[in-house]
């Protein structure tokens, strides 16, 4: 398959990061997969939309948090849907102690804050998106992207200190997770 605006390795590149965004946002590393590739085949199927030389994360960012959006409101008016690899027990072994230790820690975390707040943190604390980036993709103004990230990244420090260790900056926490595997940040929602 050969693409014109951007090339196959270009979508690679950004995989993990839309993987642990979408992870974060469904919580179900299964649900995750499916929207990432949801993005991906929304992406190759409208390519001729993505301009060249504007920024291919931030377009996928946005196309993969409109098709949680849409999933959202689809989940709204139908109900849930229940597949059996859901209901099925699964185990997920982490690489290491500390790393299953620190996912827990953060995932609770996580899951503490509200939908908006989760979005906005996992948008720029985790994956780096520039403000405006992480405006773009959630369809919100920069000032409510500032004073959303403001009150995540302080309840989280909050949270996290309360729980585990005081932290000075949800950075020292933050940063590391690109080094973690998707699974190990499944929400229990």
């Amino acid at each position: 398959m050969t693409m014109t605006r951007f090339t196959e390795h270009d979508l690679i590149e950004i995989l993990p990061g839309l993987r642990r965004y979408a992870v974060g946002l469904t919580g179900d590393p299964s649900r995750a997969d499916d929207l990432v590739q949801d993005c991906f085949e929304r992406a190759l199927r409208n390519a001729e939309r993505f301009e060249p030389g504007t920024n291919l994360k931030a377009w996928l960012f946005t196309i993969l948090h409109n098709a949680f959006c849409s999933e959202i409101r689809r989940w709204k008016s139908r109900g849930p849907h229940v597949d059996f690899d859901e209901v099925a027990p699964t185990f997920v072994v982490a690489a290491d102690q500390e790393e299953a230790v620190m996912s827990q820690d953060i995932v609770v975390c996580l899951e503490r804050l509200s939908e908006w707040e989760r979005q906005v943190l996992l948008l720029v604390g985790v994956e780096g998106l520039s403000y405006e980036e992480a405006a773009h993709v959630m369809a919100v103004e920069l000032g409510t992207v500032k004073s959303r990230l403001f009150r995540a990244r302080d309840k989280f420090r909050r949270l996290y200190s309360e729980m585990c260790r005081p932290i000075e900056t949800v950075d020292e926490v933050l940063l590391p997770v690109h080094r973690l595997t998707p699974a190990a940040l499944s929400l229990a929602h």
